[in-house]
C-alpha cells in the first residue's frame, strides 16, 4: 500500500510538471483549484501555488517578519527578537558563532543565506516549533523581498498590507512580477499531494518545490521536497505553543 501511495505521488507530480510546462497552460484554474487524479485505487489531490506566495527569510525585511510572527499570535517582544536573529543569522560569516543582533545590515559586506527552513532551529531562540509555526508561508526559493499578495494566505496576506496598505488591492497571480521565460508565469511552484488508497484507507501527503525551465528535455527541477507536507493544523498548534510558553 505504501509503494502504490509512493507511485501514485509520482505519477501525480509528472501530470503537474507537464501542466505547468505546457505553454498553454490555464493558469489561473491550476492554481485556484486543487485537481483530483485517480491512479488505480489510489486518488491524489494536487494542490498548486507560486513559491512567491511565500516570505523568502533571505530577503524579506525584519518588519514583515515581524508582522507575520505577529500574526501568528506571538508577542511583539518575542516576534521582533526572532526577526533580528533571523537577520543577524543572514548577516554571520560564522553561521551561528557572534551573531551581533543590534548590528547594522548595511554595515555588511556578506550576507549569510539560509540553505533550509530547518536552520531555523538554530537560531538562539529557534525551535522545532518555530519551523512548524512558519513552515506553510516561508521559503529559501524566491530569492527576492517580493510577494504575491494575490495567493498569499491570510497571515502573510495580512502582514504586507500592515506594511503597505496598497498591497491589499492588488489583483492578479503576478501581483509580484516575478516571471519566468515561459510565457510571462512564475517558475517557481509549491506541489501539495494527499493521496489515499481506497483498498488500505491509508494515506500520504508530500509538498515539492519545482522549478519550471522552459527546456523541452528537462522541464522541471526538484528543489525540495517534504513528506509528510507542512499543515496547517500542525502550523496551527506550534504557533499556540509558541505563545503559551511565555516567550516575553
Amino acid at each position: 500500500a505504501a509503494l502504490r501511495l509512493r507511485a501514485a505521488l509520482d505519477g501525480g507530480l509528472a501530470t503537474v510538471e507537464g501542466e505547468l510546462s505546457s505553454p498553454n497552460l490555464q493558469s489561473e484554474q491550476l492554481l485556484r483549484s486543487p485537481e483530483t487524479i485517480d491512479f488505480g485505487t489510489v486518488s491524489v489531490e494536487i494542490a498548486v501555488r507560486p513559491e512567491v506566495a511565500k516570505v523568502d527569510i533571505n530577503n524579506a525585511s525584519s518588519e514583515l517578519i515581524v508582522q507575520l510572527l505577529r500574526n501568528s499570535g506571538l508577542s511583539p517582544r518575542y516576534s521582533k527578537r526572532i526577526a533580528d536573529e533571523i537577520v543577524a543569522g543572514q548577516l554571520s560569516e560564522n553561521r551561528w558563532g557572534n551573531n551581533n543582533i543590534g548590528d547594522d545590515p548595511s554595515h555588511s559586506h556578506t550576507r549569510y543565506k539560509f540553505d533550509t527552513l530547518s536552520e531555523l532551529t538554530l537560531l538562539k531562540d529557534g525551535n522545532s516549533d518555530l519551523l512548524t509555526c512558519l513552515a506553510p508561508d516561508i521559503t529559501v526559493f524566491t530569492h527576492s523581498i517580493d510577494v504575491d499578495s494575490s495567493t498569499a494566505s491570510p497571515r502573510v496576506g495580512q502582514a504586507l498590507v500592515a506594511l503597505n496598505p496598497a498591497a491589499g488591492v492588488q489583483k492578479g497571480l503576478l501581483s509580484a512580477g516575478i516571471t519566468s521565460a515561459i510565457g510571462g508565469r512564475p517558475d517557481l511552484y509549491e506541489i501539495t499531494e494527499t493521496a489515499k488508497d481506497g483498498n488500505s484507507q491509508i494515506s500520504n501527503t508530500r509538498q515539492t518545490v519545482l522549478r519550471i525551465t522552459g527546456d523541452l528535455k528537462k522541464p522541471a527541477w526538484i528543489l525540495a521536497e517534504t513528506s509528510p507536507a507542512p499543515s496547517e493544523t500542525d502550523a496551527t498548534a506550534a504557533c499556540a505553543r509558541l505563545k503559551s510558553i511565555g516567550t516575553d
